[in-house]
C-alpha cells in the first residue's frame, strides 16, 4: 500500500506548474466544458470547466486543464454544457476563520486538479451533451431521486435527507 501510495504521488501532477501561469491577472477568452456538477449557491453559481482552448489574440492556444469560475445563478448551466467564456485568472488564497484557523482552499483545489479561479465570469452556453454518458446519466438520477425526496418531505427536513443520502449542499 505504500508504495503503492508513493508511486501515485510520482505519477501525479501535484507539483507541476500550470500551463495558464502566464495568464494570470490578465482578461482572457477560453472555452472549455463543465466537468462537474454545477454548485449552486444562494447568489452564484460554482462551475468547474476543463479548458479546451484559449483565445489570444487571433491565435487558438490548446489547453487542458480545469479552472473553477463563479457565475450567476441565471441562466442554468449543466454537466457536459461547451461553454465560452470571458474570464480573469486568480490564484486560490487561503481562508482565515473568524478563530484565527487557516483553510488550504489552494491545496483543496489543487488536490482536485484545479490551478486556478474567476469570480464574475462573463459566460455563454455553446453546446450541451459533450460530458461523459454515464456522468449524465448518474446526475440526472440523483436530480430525480433529489425531485422525489422534495415532492415528498417538507423542506427543512427534505434538505436533510439529500444532504445525508447525497451529498447536496444546495439548501443546507
Amino acid at each position: 500500500g505504500i508504495l503503492f501510495g508513493m508511486g501515485r504521488i510520482f505519477v501525479s501532477n501535484l507539483y507541476t506548474e500550470s500551463h495558464l501561469t502566464e495568464y494570470i491577472g490578465k482578461k482572457i477568452q477560453a472555452e472549455g466544458i463543465i466537468v462537474g456538477e454545477p454548485d449552486v449557491r444562494e447568489n452564484n453559481t460554482k462551475l468547474t470547466i476543463k479548458l479546451s482552448s484559449i483565445f489570444s489574440g487571433a491565435t487558438t492556444i490548446p489547453v487542458q486543464e480545469k479552472i473553477l469560475v463563479t457565475v450567476p445563478t441565471h441562466p442554468e448551466f449543466h454537466y457536459g454544457d461547451k461553454v465560452r467564456m470571458d474570464v480573469i485568472l486568480v490564484e486560490p488564497t487561503e481562508i482565515e476563520s473568524v478563530d484565527g484557523r487557516v483553510f488550504d482552499y489552494k491545496g483543496y483545489l489543487r488536490v482536485r486538479g484545479i490551478w486556478y479561479i474567476s469570480r464574475f465570469t462573463t459566460i455563454d452556453f455553446i453546446s450541451s451533451s459533450n460530458g461523459n454518458v454515464i456522468k449524465t446519466l448518474l446526475f440526472k438520477t440523483k436530480k430525480a431521486f433529489t425531485d422525489s425526496i422534495n415532492n415528498v418531505l417538507p423542506e427543512p427536513e427534505s434538505s436533510l435527507l439529500g444532504g445525508l443520502l447525497l451529498g447536496s449542499k444546495q439548501s443546507l
